[in-house]
């Protein structure tokens, strides 16, 4: 059985993991089988969804949990070392015992199936990637778009170090905040059409909706 998806997106999802203990089952991505990449720490959620051609979901694991170490996610965006821009693919290898997780780069491997066929250097290796555990319904929490949800203006506060996370996934380009009155926020990152994120909003943030002086 093998999961192959783009590393740099593995590497983008790993960013938004949980730190808390008790939480193991955030501290890493979860795979779902619609072929969804998606992590969360309860206040910022990233959900990706891989081009077709771009993932191979051939697993016995039902909505599989994925944990990278620092290693591992370095070598996602690492550079080709000869050149080019040969994207970076993470192959894990299900059905070997312990399961085996590698970073390929090969040249010419355009979608997942020619990462898996053809020769190409591996950047780093990691064994146990799959953390046993449930991970939460995470469609639950998108914000509520329709036009029957809209409510008039509303001041909303967010973590300023949160939507500082986002910045990495636009390319510091921009990113675009749709929200209805105080519940999760939409983020979206300017040129990217593979992935969007959404924030909690902050309690005690509410309710500054005017100008804090007289202009």
């Amino acid at each position: 059985m093998t999961i192959v998806i783009p590393a740099k997106l593995a590497a983008e999802a790993m960013g938004f993991v949980s730190r808390e203990e008790t939480r193991f089952y955030l501290h890493g991505f979860c795979v779902d089988n619609a072929g969804f990449i998606v992590t969360t720490d309860g206040h910022r959620m990233y959900v990706a969804k891989p081009k077709p051609g771009d993932i191979i979901l051939q697993s016995d694991r039902s909505n599989p949990i994925i944990k990278l170490n620092p290693a591992m996610v370095k070598a996602c965006t690492a550079r080709p070392k000869h050149g080019g821009s040969s994207p970076a693919w993470l192959v894990i290898l299900d059905d070997a015992s312990p399961d085996v997780a590698h970073i390929v780069q090969a040249s010419c491997a355009e979608d997942a199936a020619a990462a898996c066929s053809l020769p190409g250097s591996v950047l780093a290796t990691q064994l146990d990637v799959f953390i046993d555990g449930v991970f939460p319904d995470w469609r639950r929490v998108l914000p509520d778009l329709s036009n029957d949800n809209a409510k008039a203006s509303q001041s909303v506060g967010f973590n300023a170090a949160y939507l500082g996370s986002y910045a990495k996934l636009s390319d510091r380009s921009g990113i675009v905040i749709t929200g209805t009155g105080n519940g999760p926020a939409l983020i979206r990152a300017i040129g990217r059409d593979d992935v969007f994120c959404v924030l909690m909003p902050m309690r005690g943030g509410e309710g500054d909706d005017a100008f804090p002086f007289k202009v």
